[in-house]
């Protein structure tokens, strides 16, 4: 019989030669079906508390002997009554209404949804485009990945998507400045690419800015100090809604609760889900302003973003323990120091040739590799992938994406578990000779 699952943003040929199943786990280790040992270091960016928290399933069987599951369509359950609660007490303060999805792509759509809808109430119909940045991801239906820049049109034609309601700004790629600049000389011109698009098309017909405060896919792209802000300077200029995707980067990932936290940034919507309660269930959520609920409130207009398992009872009771151990166990501050060890031990790969730049953003991690130090001319992505796959033999499972190697581990890692990653890396790179993996007429002379 063949191997059953097609599984998504995976080379399906290149996975079956080396196949990985994973039958158990428990804090920040997986284990497979020959009974071998993994740190986990990628977890989807949502197993933020590592697994087999005895809270989180404590409170995921009490609450299934109450309530499985209702529907949020015309009723409410209480353990999501009491989850939006909790997020609006925890979020910056002006966000006060929660919708409730089951992915970050889904929780993305309804903040499109509600902008456009927001500006035809007040019969502003033609402010609809939508501004995302170059490389940004922002989930994968159809109209998230249209709203997405990190395959560059690779899939547009072939997926049929409808990019003509989007448009890109430069992002804050410091390694591959497209303004050639250094962090010593620059004047945020990408942050300044926002005002020239609003320039270029009008703001009438703008209707949101749509951010990750750190482009996780993309491997980690930290803003400089002052562009977060520079655009939503620009938003209020114009009257263009500033929405900040924290999918990635909520609940500490960054080393604050939300990433804008670190910013003077008072986002219209912040968009949730990944680490919400700790990876364990299926929900998302996008926080809204009284300002933008009180058109729909008065015209007593649906919302049409109708999600079966929306504000499922179980993942919410979930979230709201999560939320509890993030506090009560002081996550964030125990982070701080994991993630700076961490932070020292990979810069410290800058010694090997083809480690072109290291970055981090709290407990984010990112290793850009190169064939050439000089040109930065990018490793072909099939060479990266065989360094991925010793890196994974060693014990230490990881994400590859294009030339980038990317590492999310737990918030709450033991410093001896990172002490033990940062030595599977190191061995791996020692062992790691990239001439002979590239084709005869690119071998580096």
């Amino acid at each position: 019989m063949p191997y059953p699952i097609w599984h998504t943003h995976t080379g399906m040929r290149s996975f079956l030669k080396e196949p990985l199943t994973i039958v158990g786990g428990s804090g920040p280790f997986l284990i497979d079906t020959q009974g071998k040992k993994y740190i986990n270091g990628f977890g989807g960016l949502s197993l933020s508390l590592g697994l087999s928290h005895p809270a989180l399933q404590e409170e995921i069987e009490a609450q299934a002997k109450i309530l499985a599951y209702t529907p949020l369509f015309r009723m409410a359950n209480q353990a999501a009554l009491d989850l939006a609660d909790d997020l609006v007490r925890v979020s910056p303060q002006h966000l006060t209404r929660v919708v409730f999805s089951n992915s970050g792509a889904e929780a993305v759509e309804a903040a499109i949804k509600i902008a456009r809808d927001y500006f035809a109430l007040q019969g502003r119909a033609g402010k609809r485009q939508i501004v995302t940045l170059e490389g940004s991801y922002h989930g994968c239906t159809f109209g998230t990945l249209a709203a997405s820049a990190i395959y560059e049109g690779e899939y547009d034609e072939a997926y049929g998507l409808d990019t003509s309601g989007f448009l890109r700004i430069a992002s804050p790629y410091c390694y591959r400045c497209p303004f050639g600049r250094e962090p010593r000389s620059c004047g945020l011109e990408c942050a300044d690419s926002f005002a020239a698009l609003i320039a270029a098309k009008g703001a009438d017909s703008i209707a949101a800015l749509v951010v990750e405060p750190v482009l996780a896919a993309a491997g980690v792209l930290k803003p400089p100090p002052g562009y977060l802000d520079r655009l939503a300077q620009a938003c209020r200029r114009h009257d263009i809604l500033f929405i900040a995707d924290e999918s990635a980067t909520g609940f500490g990932r960054t080393g604050t609760l939300f990433a804008v936290e670190q910013s003077a940034v008072d986002p219209d919507m912040l968009v949730l889900s990944k680490a919400i309660n700790g990876g364990y269930l299926p929900i998302a959520a996008t926080l809204v302003t009284e300002k933008l609920f009180a058109p729909f409130f008065e015209a007593d207009r649906p919302l049409v973003h109708g999600c079966s398992q929306a504000g499922n009872a179980l993942a919410a009771r979930a979230a709201s323990a999560a939320l509890r151990i993030f506090e009560r166990e002081r996550v964030l501050e125990s982070s701080y120091v994991v993630a700076e060890q961490l932070t020292v031990g990979l810069r410290k790969l800058t010694e090997f040739p083809f480690v072109g730049d290291v970055r981090t953003a709290g407990m984010m991690f990112a290793i850009e590799l190169v064939r050439d130090r000089s040109t930065r001319e990018p490793l072909r992505t099939e060479v990266v992938y065989e360094l991925f796959r010793d890196i994974q033999r060693r014990g230490l499972i990881l994400n590859a994406k294009k030339n980038r190697l990317v590492f999310f581990p737990p918030l709450n890692l033991p410093s001896e578990v990172a002490g033990a990653a940062l030595t599977i890396l190191r061995d791996a790179f020692n062992a790691f000779d990239c001439e002979p993996l590239l084709a005869p007429s690119e071998v580096i002379q």
